[in-house]
């Protein structure tokens, strides 16, 4: 038996469902504005749609079918039970931004340690081994209930500061060696 819960059925979510949950402020990752979105030729055609312009939104691990977003973010509303097309949207992106949240401060971290002046002084390299530390703490240090608190947590503080705790010694030391 699935342990999978329907956003809908999560207390914390119920004022979100109608209106959009506040956008995660991220300082170095930028999401595409609708227009870039738009301009965006996908690989193949939209395979609910048929549309062949827009982000991609979901696909086959193989690359045999893809679903544009605007159709990925219709079907999460239903599915999820969302009310408008406008929440879904908001949650389904903090579903990742959440993540890239949790990279940032890694990279923050990594710039304070190694006395780096930027974001833009992290080598291709480096940022390559704080994505996949991230990765790695985030689905070996958390559970599925407490990874969905934090997206369903509206205030970014909040957020930022569970987040906090997996920044342990451990970690501290593997950013430590570049």
């Amino acid at each position: 038996m699935s342990s999978y819960r329907r956003a809908y059925t999560y207390a914390a979510l119920q004022p979100y469902l109608s209106k959009p949950i506040p956008l995660i402020q991220l300082k170095y990752l930028t999401r595409p504005s609708l227009a870039e979105q738009k301009a965006m030729v996908l690989p193949s055609p939209c395979a609910f749609c048929g549309r062949t312009w827009g982000g991609v939104g979901s696909g086959a691990k193989d690359g045999s079918s893809i679903i544009c977003e605007r159709c990925a973010i219709r079907n999460f509303q239903l599915n999820e039970g969302f009310k408008t097309l406008t929440a879904a949207r908001a949650y389904r992106r903090r579903l990742f931004d959440v993540g890239y949240l949790w990279l940032e401060m890694l990279l923050d971290e990594y710039i304070a340690l190694h006395e780096l002046n930027s974001y833009e002084d992290v080598s291709p390299e480096a940022y390559g081994r704080i994505s996949d530390l991230a990765t790695f703490v985030m689905n070996s240090s958390t559970t599925t209930a407490q990874k969905v608190r934090l997206h369903n947590t509206p205030d970014q503080a909040m957020i930022e500061q569970n987040l906090r705790k997996f920044i342990t010694p451990a970690v501290e030391r593997l950013l430590r060696q570049g």
